[in-house]
């Protein structure tokens, strides 16, 4: 039937004087691999056709002339056919880039090539025209005709990977509602107190007293020493510094390290780095580091290659398949990738290799695996340090301050002389001038990194060169040198083959170790051996395995061994969570004496939630040895469950050097104030380059904007309610508490979404998007306020009860300016839905009339779905 169709189609569109003047035979075919512009007399002439086009079972174009010939069971000549060039473009989904002279680039979903658009024919009837021969020659495709369904038929394939890569989505901020952290403030407490000796004599409680806070953009932090806990004058400052980071200019006074490296005393005074070109990477916390901070998160490389002529060439990033940059490889073989932008964190990249442009073949995979030096710069980065201070000498008298010396300071310049090189000068003064010079050199594709640098004179009033070369030229083979002012050392790794590994250890002292390593896995049974012996022959080991929850392990050398053998009763295997049983036996050698001995069982609980900083809630510990100091009981337990505060208590009977009972008793409490008083993660330390949000949703019932007393907060269920730049906070590692959850991140600029999936029933916020700015030192406290959200069912009827279907409805709040408007059409049953609503008075209207009822008053004690029905 459909043959039939189509044969009359063809007939009526062979024959209308309107749609075509005059079938011509072919004037001059394009030339191509399978025509040729001089056809024989005896082929068959080609005639308009209309035909389909299905592109890999999907009919993409319908109603299109070709010319072309049949005989009612098959395509005559079909390598000679003429398709218009525009519908195949958008058959195919081309895309052309004009290159030099006649040569244009196509790309499409499916492949990547080159040709010649020369040889491009045009037909009076047609236009440009492209022959069927030609497609096949040009494109890694398939074409046939299909008489059945009367349409030409490209077949490419499936894309197997490579252009799946989606670019993230951008960040926005702009209209959002902001909140930024307090521009002064004490933001966290924290103190530790331990108590530890034996109990036969008079123990001193010593302990740390740490504050962190926020001031003009950066953060301020001191610690205070606590040698007596009960005696303040016998406590001393430790460190006190105000510290300010951006993107490219830190700026540090107080206590700090000296930039150069040198030095005896602390250096406290002014610190300022520079930075040009160069984005450091976030900050790991405890202070201001120099070294980190004279790093760079990102530097370009350049990646070339050989391939063969027409291989397209994806540059992706790890295992995500997101594409960074392609090319097609020219006759000359070669690609190259400029500039390709290197992370510090998750620099592994990969090269994907389509033979002949085709996305629909497993591409060719080679791994290209880049480190970024530490102090390497991207090429033209530049960075400059100045500092000026006094020495500070250990404390020697009661003074809280401590006593101040000499004038110390100095200057450094560090450059990103090329891709794999950069430079370093300075010049420094503590005890004496000194000269610094550095070098940082990774040459691609070379195996090969290299960092030093010098400084003269050194401690020792010569020079003092640290450097550290790393050589893998391949087959697991690896060399490491490196020499400091203390001695020259050489490690040797030879990976034999996958679970065996060769290693050996030289300094210029005169020692040397010879070892090896070997992993294996066996049904279940998981071993880990290491043997060596150093320049005395002395035999020293490691040996761990582990079969289902049995594990045992023991390490030993020449002064004695400690073994564990440890048993998992229940409780998750990877945390070593819940109940377990310990055996260890350890052995010390004397000189004279006989070795010391010890051999102790334990049982131990250990609960599987753990707070913020990795605390466990609960660990307890009991347990009995035996050895040649005596016997006794082993107990220790450690609790966090209260909030903000850590308790830990051991007490020992017996160890393998004593026999007398020994005690420790650790208390550490923390304690934030920002945005109110509540408990602190025991990582105060980290606010000094880090900063936080406290996000506070809370049921405001009576809508005004504001959190009463009497009004409840909202944390169930944090985890679907909040998304952080387009992410869930579960990858921030978020501390829920009861009324607050809390986000630790780095300095910068956020945007925070609500899910709805997180909402609680009936509730729903005032707003769904914040712009949060974070600062180090302090939380930004966000207060969400979620208002009761109404529901309103019901009908409408005209005045005979009949239901009126396409009807508006509308509701528009009374008591707001602007008025909030809410409307629903109903249906063929005349039913309606209004969502959303909040307390307040409304007005009803039906397609602008007023109905029965005509108004509408919810308050904090109407039911959250109320059923309506009104009547015109």
């Amino acid at each position: 039937m459909r043959l039939g169709i189509s044969l009359l189609l063809c007939y009526l569109c062979l024959r209308s004087p309107v749609a075509f003047s005059q079938v011509l035979p072919v004037p001059a075919t394009p030339p191509s691999a399978a025509t040729s512009p001089d056809l024989p007399d005896d082929r068959s002439p080609l005639v308009l056709l209309p035909v389909g086009i299905i592109v890999n079972k999907r009919n993409v174009i319908s109603g299109l002339l070709v010319r072309g010939a049949e005989d009612g069971s098959q395509a005559i000549d079909f390598d000679r056919w003429l398709v218009p060039w525009s519908q195949v473009q958008a058959a195919l989904n081309l895309s052309l880039t004009p290159l030099e002279g006649e040569l244009v680039e196509v790309r499409s979903p499916f492949f990547v090539t080159q040709i010649n658009l020369g040889p491009l024919g045009v037909d009076p009837d047609l236009g440009e025209v492209v022959s069927t021969a030609q497609i096949k020659d040009w494109f890694p495709v398939a074409v046939s005709f299909d008489i059945v369904e009367y349409a030409i038929v490209f077949d490419l394939g499936q894309i197997r990977r490579g252009s799946t890569g989606q670019e993230e989505a951008p960040i926005l901020l702009e209209g959002l509602s902001e909140y930024t952290a307090p521009s002064l403030a004490v933001s966290a407490v924290e103190q530790r107190l331990t108590l530890a000796g034996q109990f036969d004599r008079r123990n001193t409680p010593t302990g740390e007293l740490q504050v962190v806070g926020t001031a003009l953009g950066g953060s301020w932090y001191a610690q205070i020493n606590q040698p007596n806990w009960q005696e303040s004058r016998t406590w001393s400052l430790r460190e006190a510094q105000y510290l300010k980071e951006t993107p490219s200019l830190d700026y540090v006074l107080g206590s700090q390290p000296r930039f150069w490296g040198t030095g005896s005393g602390d250096f406290w005074g002014i610190t300022a780095l520079q930075r040009w070109g160069v984005t450091p990477p976030p900050s790991q916390g405890q202070g201001f580091n120099p070294r980190q901070r004279l790093q760079a998160r990102q530097v370009q490389q350049t990646i070339a290659g050989e391939a063969e002529p027409g291989t397209l060439v994806q540059l992706v990033r790890g295992f995500t398949d997101r594409v960074i940059a392609e090319v097609l490889v020219d006759s000359a073989g070669v690609f190259r990738f400029e500039r390709v932008p290197i992370e510090q964190q998750g620099g592994r990249l990969r090269l994907l290799l389509f033979p002949e442009g085709r996305l629909t073949v497993d591409p060719q995979v080679r791994e290209v695996n880049f480190t970024i030096l530490t102090g390497q710069l991207p090429v033209g980065g530049l960075a400059t340090t100045l500092a000026l201070g006094l020495a500070r000498q250990p404390r020697s008298t009661p003074h809280f301050v401590g006593q101040f010396t000499d004038v110390q300071g100095g200057a450094g310049l560090r450059w990103g002389a090329a891709e794999s090189l950069t430079l370093g000068v300075g010049l420094a003064r503590d005890e004496t001038w000194r000269s610094l010079g550095e070098l940082f050199w990774k040459p691609y594709p070379l195996p090969l990194e290299l960092s030093a640098n010098a400084l003269v004179p050194g401690e020792d009033g010569k020079l003092d060169l640290n450097a550290n070369l790393n050589l893998e030229p391949g087959g697991g083979l690896s060399l490491n040198l490196s020499r400091d002012r203390f001695s020259e050392r050489a490690n040797v790794r030879w990976r034999l083959i996958p679970p065996l590994e060769l290693q050996g250890n030289y300094t210029t002292q005169g020692d040397y170790e010879v070892a090896s390593q070997s992993i294996l896995r066996y049904r279940g049974l998981a071993s880990s051996l290491r043997f060596g012996w150093n320049q005395d022959q002395d035999l020293r080991w490691n040996v761990r395995s582990r079969w289902r929850d049995l594990e045992f392990s023991q390490r030993g050398n020449e002064q004695g061994t400690a073994s564990e053998l440890f048993y998992l009763l229940s409780g998750e295997r990877f945390l070593q969570s819940g109940q377990a049983l310990r055996l260890n036996y350890d052995s010390q050698a004397q000189n004279s004496n006989a070795p010391n001995r010890l051999l102790t069982a334990t049982w131990r609980y250990r609960s599987q939630k753990r707070t913020a900083d990795g605390s466990l809630g609960w660990e307890v510990e009991l347990g009995r040895g035996w050895g040649t100091q005596g016997q006794g009981w082993l107990a220790s337990a450690q609790t966090s469950i209260i909030p903000g505060l850590l308790l830990r208590g051991r007490y020992q009977g017996i160890s393998l050097t004593s026999g007398d009972p020994q005690y420790r008793l650790e208390i550490a409490s923390s304690f934030n104030l920002a945005g109110g008083l509540f408990p602190g993660d025991r990582q105060s330390a980290e606010f000094r380059n880090q900063g936080g949000i406290a996000l506070q949703p809370f049921f405001d019932a009576n809508a005004n904007a504001r959190r009463d007393p009497q009004e409840g907060y909202y944390t169930d269920n944090a985890e679907l309610l909040f998304m952080l730049n387009n992410e869930p906070i579960n990858r921030t590692n978020p501390e829920v508490q009861r009324d607050r959850v809390l986000l630790r991140l780095p300095p910068g600029r956020y945007r925070l979404d609500l899910d709805p999936a997180g909402y609680p029933l009936d509730w729903r916020p005032l707003e769904t998007a914040f712009a949060l700015t974070v600062k180090a030192g302090s939380y930004t406290p966000v207060e969400i306020p979620l208002i009761l959200s109404y529901s309103i069912l019901g009908t409408v009827t005209d005045g005979e009860g009949n239901p009126l279907a396409g009807e508006r409805v509308e509701a528009q709040r009374e008591d707001l300016q602007p008025a909030p408007s809410f409307f629903s059409i109903t249906n063929g049953a005349g039913v309606f839905v209004l969502e959303g609503l909040t307390t307040g008075s409304y007005q009803l209207r039906v397609n602008g009339e007023v109905p029965a009822p005509p108004s509408l008053e919810l308050t904090e004690t109407t039911p959250a779905f109320q059923e309506l029905n009104l009547k015109l």
